[in-house]
């Protein structure tokens, strides 16, 4: 349940938008090659290239496709998504018992670098957010399809998360709203 505050602290931290700056440098780099991906109709084939793309690794499908360092003990676990911004999407986010059994470490902290890209307009947008965000807290559903038996399912992001890509958007913490949703994980 400390998850949320620690989130909170992590985002005032200089090392965590030092970590979203040099995400953005690598999809600013391969802008491009983001741009070709979103062009893929398949959106399990465009997730994954675009998650290539930045981490210049395979797809290992694991909560952590990007880990820093964030210092005083703390460490910033990234789950990389890519949206297309003319389309509406309720696209798979993460395992419920991953990220809980991540959260449960000491010091860490869990975001989604989401990638907004729109091949007509030439537009890359990417943006960090704390799974604790308002906006991100808003949009989750929990939903079993892509679970194993037994599992608490999966989180997915059903609703407007538009607002996250306007230029302005500084993502936030909501430290209740997101000790709410931590129970809510845990009770379902």
């Amino acid at each position: 349940m400390d998850a949320p505050a620690r989130a909170a602290a992590a985002l005032r931290s200089g090392k965590y938008r030092d970590a979203e700056r040099q995400l953005c440098a690598r999809v600013e780099a391969k802008c491009n090659a983001l741009l070709q991906a979103a062009a893929i109709d398949n959106v399990k084939i465009r997730g994954d290239t675009a998650e290539h793309i930045v981490t210049g690794a395979g797809n290992a499908h694991r909560l952590d496709d990007e880990t820093f360092d964030l210092g005083a003990g703390r460490q910033l676990i990234v789950d990389i998504k890519s949206k297309l911004l003319d389309r509406s999407a309720a696209p798979k986010a993460y395992n419920i018992d991953k990220v809980l059994h991540s959260l449960a470490q000491p010091g860490r902290v869990f975001s989604v670098f989401y990638i907004g890209l729109d091949a007509a307009r030439k537009i890359v947008q990417p943006r960090l957010v704390s799974i604790f965000d308002p906006t991100l807290i808003s949009v989750t559903r929990i939903d079993v399809r892509w679970s194993a038996r037994g599992s608490r399912g999966s989180v997915q992001f059903s609703g407007d998360v538009e607002r996250i890509f306007a230029p302005d958007y500084r993502s936030t913490v909501d430290v209740a709203g997101g000790r709410e949703l931590l129970r809510w994980f845990l009770e379902g």
